[in-house]
């Protein structure tokens, strides 16, 4: 890992849980909000970077599969 081009998100388990995902071609972080241990449909924040710059997209109460393709749709 280059930690001179990495960027460290700190994510408390029980608060949060991430999964990658690839979004359009490149790896990105599916990351969805949590309550008392269970995944909420709530909110939904997605980060990737493409080209040198750091997209985020960040839904409530939208499925993760619609928000994945909301950000493939992305240009």
């Amino acid at each position: 890992i280059d930690w001179t081009n990495t960027l460290i998100i700190p994510l408390p388990t029980n608060v949060a849980q991430a999964q990658e995902v690839i979004i359009d071609g490149v790896a990105g972080l599916l990351i969805q909000s949590k309550e008392d241990g269970q995944t909420l449909g709530g909110e939904t924040a997605l980060l990737w970077e493409r080209d040198d710059i750091v997209y985020v997209l960040n839904t409530r109460n939208v499925d993760e599969k619609i928000t994945l393709r909301i950000a493939d749709s992305l240009r």
